[in-house]
């Protein structure tokens, strides 16, 4: 029986473990390089722009990945964690249904076209990374399948988002984790929306413990907060769950 007492411990929690920033970092530094910065079609970003250091610090903490372990990084696209975390996995499917790379915000910002993106992290990926098109809500893989499932500022641009958590429970094996990041606010929320062009929706707590209560997982960390002030202002911030089959 799920318990929902922890949602009565959440903590806020804004740190970020300078260790991990640093062999982050150092890491994508060697073997990204001059990629990290502007390409030579003078794009706008380099790969850093969509780092993420509170989320991925709070995922590769919970994590605890070891040189066994399937992956699966769902959304992924225009993000680069995966190429830092395939040096301690055994493989990782990195996915995207690339529905909003149709916008002109990907010519705007210069940024690499689906296809690219694939071929760079696999390339970056010591063989362990295979990137491919693939709906959260309707994934092409066995149950069973991952040992962890990463699911990193994703789930609030999902229209079916329980039908998503459910799918990305189903590819889970046994005792593996979900490892989830979302906008959210304790009070307010914001429903999902195509027309103002932003797919996004913040969850609130109660539209939180709906989202988990229909993954059928356990939650096995607190529900950790970016930033304090959500308790007071009608803002959203990141927040971090740790789901257990």
């Amino acid at each position: 029986m799920f318990n929902w007492s922890f949602f009565n411990k959440y903590k806020i929690s804004g740190a970020v473990d300078a260790r991990f920033i640093s062999s982050y970092e150092d890491y994508l530094l060697r073997l990204c390089g001059k990629d990290l910065l502007p390409n030579p079609r003078n794009a706008k970003h380099g790969i850093f722009h969509n780092y993420r250091p509170w989320e991925y610090d709070k995922v590769y903490q919970y994590g605890e990945f070891n040189s066994n372990d399937a992956v699966l990084d769902a959304g992924a696209m225009h993000t680069y964690f995966c190429i830092y975390l395939a040096q301690f996995v055994k493989k990782i499917e990195v996915v995207d249904n690339f529905y909003w790379a149709k916008r002109e915000y990907l010519k705007t910002e210069k940024l690499m076209s689906p296809e690219e993106w694939i071929q760079y992290v696999e390339q970056k990926g010591m063989g362990k990374i295979h990137g491919g098109d693939a709906d959260i809500a309707h994934l092409p893989y066995e149950s069973n399948t991952f040992d962890k499932v990463l699911c990193v500022s994703t789930i609030e641009h999902v229209l079916e988002d329980h039908r998503g958590i459910q799918e990305l429970a189903r590819v889970l094996k046994k005792n593996g984790k979900l490892l989830l990041t979302t906008e959210f606010n304790f009070f307010f929320e914001r429903k999902y929306c195509e027309q103002d062009n932003s797919f996004l929706r913040v969850y609130n707590l109660n539209l939180l413990k709906e989202l988990i209560r229909a993954s059928h997982l356990k939650l096995v960390s607190p529900l950790l907060v970016e930033k304090i002030n959500l308790r007071r202002y009608r803002k959203h911030a990141n927040a971090f769950v740790c789901l257990e089959k």
